[in-house]
């Protein structure tokens, strides 16, 4: 048995796996083997005191949706809340999570509590959004979370912004992995180079697909300051390596 940040993963003999994700009170349990499955679960159901709710429809706030060959996952129950939490459900659409040309620029001036505590709620429920399925919002939330200490009305009202690009998608996005397909995994990669004007970095964009859904993605600022566009080339296929 071996485990890693709430990945806990049994080898079976015969070279069968089963793999347990665990978050706090919420567990699932996977693995090509269903009776091994169900074995190893029944022998955490007799440890912890918790119970087995069947197949999986619902982990963490993401909906699960399963045929023969598709698995089909969205947080639209979720999405919908933040909507309704932020009085964005009946709000105009935009076409994209951000307005072209838009560069952030550093507040300089004295914080603003209300404003503060407002933004950095915003940027939470984003975030949440960013890390389970929204892949499409990732770069503009985290280029917005650089600004959590001391928001500016501008960053606030760009935060919002996103929001209304959630009001255009919120009843059909999904993400969808296709068995039938047998396609392995796949990674792609692209940076801008010194687009960050305030440190002169570069931002490295990446994501990794499997059975042609994705499975990881990230948008980050590179580690050092690079002098050409094709440094920061190499520097993003290292980053996802």
């Amino acid at each position: 048995m071996s485990s890693d940040a709430r990945v806990f993963i049994y080898k079976h003999h015969d070279g069968q796996l089963v793999i347990a994700l665990v978050y706090i009170n919420d567990g699932l349990f996977l693995g090509a083997d269903k009776s091994l499955v169900d074995s190893k679960k029944c022998a955490c159901l007799e440890h912890w005191e918790c119970h087995d709710t069947g197949d999986v429809t619902d982990f963490l706030g993401i909906k699960v949706n399963k045929t023969a060959s598709h698995i089909m996952i969205n947080q639209k129950a979720y999405l919908k809340m933040v909507l309704e939490r932020f009085d964005m459900h009946n709000a105009k659409i935009a076409s994209t999570p951000i307005q072209l040309g838009y560069v952030p620029q550093e507040n300089k001036g004295a914080v603003d509590p209300v404003r503060c505590q407002k933004f950095q709620s915003v940027i939470r429920s984003l975030l949440y959004l960013m890390l389970g399925t929204q892949l499409d919002i990732t770069f503009m939330v985290i280029k917005m979370s650089q600004f959590l200490a001391n928001p500016s009305q501008d960053h606030l009202d760009k935060a919002m912004y996103i929001m209304h690009y959630l009001v255009s998608i919120q009843n059909y996005y999904h993400m969808v992995y296709d068995g039938s397909l047998n396609e392995g995994l796949i990674a792609h990669t692209d940076p801008d180079w010194a687009g960050d004007l305030i440190k002169c970095q570069s931002t490295t964009g990446f994501f990794a697909s499997l059975s042609s859904g994705i499975v990881c993605w990230q948008s980050c600022l590179q580690k050092t300051v690079v002098l050409s566009s094709t440094k920061a080339k190499y520097m993003a296929l290292l980053d996802t390596c």
